[in-house]
């Protein structure tokens, strides 16, 4: 099946329309059926993906996504007791984030995946579930969940040669700083959420264009230097390093776990040093070799200092 323009703009409406169902009610049977929209808009994109793991990618996200959806359907349908509800329906949704411990078929599919589809499944297919999170009230899980995310984002991508992989642990890390910032504030995990596809649409887009799967073709790509400083910059950014925009969200969460004397903050801030190890050393090797393309014009050079420029002054602005 070969999606078209219309195909693909009606599957981006159902998302759509799915993840704005799910931010626009309290009620927890038009959020399941939000989810759901949600999912089936996906599937398709994953099957226009012309590699021959498009179907495997199907099955994986359509088993994983449906068993999160009936354990929070049946615990809508069937649950009197609040606690049991809080926990199981939490459960079910952590499924469907690729949360640690139920993470295992996130970097798996993802390997299997475009860099385009990758996009779209580590940021737009978030939203709705973290936002169906923040209807529960605060549970003492999440802490746990956390921990679990942090950990485990840091632990898989040590010795991890394919990118995707590495993105993938990447984003359960990041989601381990989502999760602890919606036990304070809404509008922390939406900034969070927000510089966090911002940082990922730059690399994303140039991991596309160069084709570039594993660590050791940033030796081998066809750039400028300054195409190379920009992806450097923006991994560390997405590392959280201080004066990167990424810095800022992570700043806003560390504030407030000081403010109540929140002792997690040190270990979190221990992963996320180890993950910009990580970062460091997938691009570190560019800069060991020459440009192999110096005779080569690139177009649009301007656009890469303007993104280095605006990841460095933008949190010194907003940290007024």
């Amino acid at each position: 099946m070969k999606l078209n323009n219309i195909n693909l703009m009606m599957f981006w409406m159902l998302m759509i329309t799915g993840t704005m169902m799910v931010m626009s009610t309290n009620k927890w049977i038009i959020m399941w059926v939000g989810l759901e929209m949600n999912m089936m808009g996906f599937i398709p994109m994953l099957h226009k993906m012309k590699n021959i793991y498009s179907s495997e990618s199907m099955i994986i996200y359509f088993s994983i996504q449906s068993m999160g959806s009936l354990i929070m359907l049946i615990t809508i349908m069937m649950s009197s007791n609040y606690n049991f509800f809080n926990n199981i329906i939490m459960m079910g949704i952590m499924i469907k984030l690729g949360s640690a411990p139920f993470h295992f078929w996130l970097p798996e599919m993802m390997n299997k995946m475009n860099w385009k589809e990758s996009l779209i499944l580590m940021t737009w297919q978030k939203l709705a579930p973290l936002m169906t999170l923040t209807q529960l009230n605060f549970n003492p899980q999440m802490f746990i969940f956390t921990i679990l995310n942090v950990t485990m984002g840091v632990l898989g991508s040590i010795g991890q040669t394919s990118i995707y992989k590495i993105m993938a642990y990447s984003s359960i890390n990041h989601l381990g700083w989502m999760i602890m910032s919606i036990t304070y504030s809404q509008n922390l995990w939406i900034n969070y959420m927000m510089i966090y596809t911002m940082n990922l649409i730059p690399i994303m887009y140039m991991m596309n264009i160069n084709s570039i799967k594993y660590i050791n073709q940033f030796n081998m790509m066809k750039m400028s230097m300054t195409q190379k400083l920009t992806i450097i910059f923006l991994m560390i950014s997405l590392g959280g390093m201080p004066p990167m925009i990424g810095f800022y969200p992570k700043w806003l969460i560390v504030k407030e776990m000081m403010e109540n004397n929140d002792f997690m903050i040190i270990y979190m801030i221990m992963m996320s040093l180890i993950m910009l190890f990580i970062y460091m050393r997938m691009t570190s090797t560019m800069l060991m070799l020459n440009s192999m393309n110096k005779k080569i014009k690139h177009k649009n050079n301007y656009m890469w200092p303007m993104i280095i420029f605006i990841n460095i002054m933008l949190p010194m602005y907003l940290m007024k």
